[in-house]
């Protein structure tokens, strides 16, 4: 566990990740990349509980899903015989407490900082659903990037593609259109059909 998170974490998070580990026993990997999410935590009858994050997170967006997945596990133990929702005030509540320790600027930095200290108010399902958090991890993404992978190779925010432009994202092609909000309309070229991207999501330019 040490060699693990002594390479996945920022080195002043180290100790205190280490901490969390022996207080909380559970077991942990780190698997390849999944496209729906960068963490998950399970536990079953008479197991010890498990939490797994995915290999290509940096060490910042690495931390932030390690709190994330033990805020699940201090949930799940504090209510045994209660149903409680999976990001609810109980889950937010403790992820907030496990935020506070690494809030600092020797850990994160500024530009990601200030994002994160909005987001740990109300943090929501996943930090990929808060915008101005997700763009700034993004910017560091490139330190997980295997040998010779450009920032091109990994992808673009959407907010980066032209309105009109194809683009691929989860194997499929799109053309960006107009923005809503926080999304962008979509249109897949075959079946006319239209979604809604999120404006920070990784894409490819083809």
């Amino acid at each position: 566990m040490q060699t693990i998170l002594q390479k996945h974490v920022p080195a002043p998070s180290f100790e205190y990740c280490l901490a969390l580990w022996h207080q909380h026993q559970f077991d942990f990997k780190v698997t390849r990349p999944r496209q729906t999410k960068f963490g998950d935590f399970r536990v079953r009858p008479g197991q010890r509980a498990c939490i797994t994050i995915n290999n290509d997170r940096n060490p910042y967006g690495f931390l932030i899903t390690y709190l994330h997945e033990i805020a699940h596990l201090v949930t799940y133990r504090a209510n045994p015989k209660k149903r409680v929702a999976p990001h609810g005030k109980e889950w937010k509540a403790n992820f907030r407490q496990l935020l506070i320790p690494v809030l600092d600027v020797s850990v994160f930095p500024v530009s990601i900082l200030v994002p994160l200290l909005r987001y740990a108010q109300n943090p929501k399902a996943s930090t990929a659903s808060d915008g101005p958090l997700m763009l700034a991890l993004q910017a560091f993404q490139a330190e997980t990037a295997p040998a010779g992978l450009s920032n091109a190779d990994q992808g673009v925010p959407l907010n980066q593609i032209a309105e009109g432009e194809v683009f691929s994202f989860r194997q499929k092609t799109f053309v960006r259109g107009a923005l809503r909000r926080t999304r962008y309309v979509v249109v897949e070229p075959m079946s006319k059909k239209q979604f809604l991207i999120p404006a920070h999501a990784l894409v490819k330019k083809v």
